[in-house]
């Protein structure tokens, strides 16, 4: 026999077998990679790719806060109001911040209302919850990133918008920057202010009237006022704003008492990292309410909200969207895939606590869908 051969059969006395018991080989099977199901608790969103139910349970959530990003035409508007109507439905009241009037027939087919802010002025000289110097301070930041305003033009704004504020008028404001114009500086001021103003100037409606209805769409641009986009995005501001210290005034709350779906959020995003939208993001659920902010573009979005949000609802779209998605949510090669060849009724949830993203079919609620 030769050496090799002889150590070969040697070897087969003296090494053991292994044998593999089948419990063993349990978590190098695919199934054991799986999530279990769930509770039926909370809102549903839909089912993962077992078909299992997926929820939205804001008992459990650490916020009721959320995003919903998806391109043109993706579906952000109807899968907002599907899981918006499933909190309509537990009691809680749902309000639309809606630039272009999208919402209204759902919200009116609801018994809700709609409001045209651009034929009804919302008073933004009486807020509820907050100070005269503080609201002041609140207009002069609005302002001054709408108007790209200096940061010594914002201080000289607030002070006059102080005097309208503790005075009950706009037009004191104007006034006040109107008697100080022999300053070049305070001149473009006086001008870039009194533009702003102009649609605000007879007010016929108050926060806490608006939130006495439970389902409202504010519409915001265009119309009768002729507003612009920097009136949009100035009203939109101040409505936040109050909203943000109205529910703060009212103290602690352990329920989740309104939601407020935020359509094309981006306008406000775009504005920096102390803009009103981020600020609310950064409040957990005490106070009773939650924030929906709809955008088109991940990138937009600021880092800390996707950190801070209870919720996250990314929906399919092309390379450079999912590319962007990628970059900002801990996505696996599966869940890029699931996006760029997704269908629409598709889409991708992630919830503060939960290991790792579900892939979903939405449950899109058919009254949701406006035809």
């Amino acid at each position: 026999m030769r050496a090799y051969e002889l150590i070969a059969k040697l070897s087969s006395i003296v090494t053991p077998k292994v044998y593999a018991l089948t419990s063993d080989l349990i978590p190098l099977m695919p199934i054991s990679t799986l999530l279990p199901a769930e509770a039926g608790e909370g809102i549903l969103v839909g089912y993962d790719e077992l078909g299992r139910p997926i929820y939205l349970d804001f008992e459990k959530l650490p916020n009721a806060h959320g995003v919903i990003t998806g391109t043109t035409g993706s579906g952000k508007s109807t899968l907002a109001r599907s899981l918006a109507l499933s909190v309509y439905e537990e009691g809680v009241r749902v309000l639309f911040v809606d630039p272009h009037g999208e919402h209204c027939q759902f919200v009116e087919k609801f018994g809700g209302i709609s409001l045209d802010l651009r034929a009804r002025v919302l008073d933004i000289t009486q807020p509820p919850g907050i100070s005269p110097s503080q609201w002041s301070l609140e207009l002069s930041k609005a302002a001054k990133h709408v108007l790209s305003l200096t940061e010594s033009q914002r201080a000289i704004l607030q002070d006059a918008l102080l005097e309208a504020i503790e005075q009950g008028t706009l037009e004191r404001a104007l006034r006040y920057l109107e008697a100080r114009r022999h300053d070049p500086l305070l001149e473009e001021l006086y001008v870039k202010v009194r533009t702003l103003l102009k649609p605000f100037m007879r007010p016929c409606l108050n926060l806490e009237e608006l939130l006495n209805n439970e389902l409202v769409s504010l519409v915001l641009g265009g119309g009768a006022l002729g507003l612009t986009y920097e009136h949009s995005v100035f009203l939109t501001w101040a409505v936040l704003a109050e909203l943000e210290y109205f529910m703060r005034s009212k103290g602690v709350r352990s329920s989740l008492e309104l939601v407020v779906v935020i359509d094309e959020a981006h306008r406000l995003f775009v504005l920096g990292p102390e803009n009103v939208l981020v600020r609310a993001f950064q409040e957990t659920r005490k106070f009773g309410y939650g924030f929906w902010a709809l955008n088109q573009l991940p990138s937009q979005i600021p880092l800390e909200v996707y950190q801070l949000v209870g919720f996250l609802i990314f929906l399919p779209g092309p390379k450079e969207y999912v590319d962007e998605l990628a970059s900002l949510a801990l996505l696996s090669e599966d869940d890029r895939d699931f996006l760029l060849f997704g269908i629409r009724g598709t889409g991708i949830v992630v919830r503060q606590g939960d290991p790792r993203p579900r892939r979903l079919r939405l449950a899109i609620r058919e009254e949701a869908i406006i035809r």
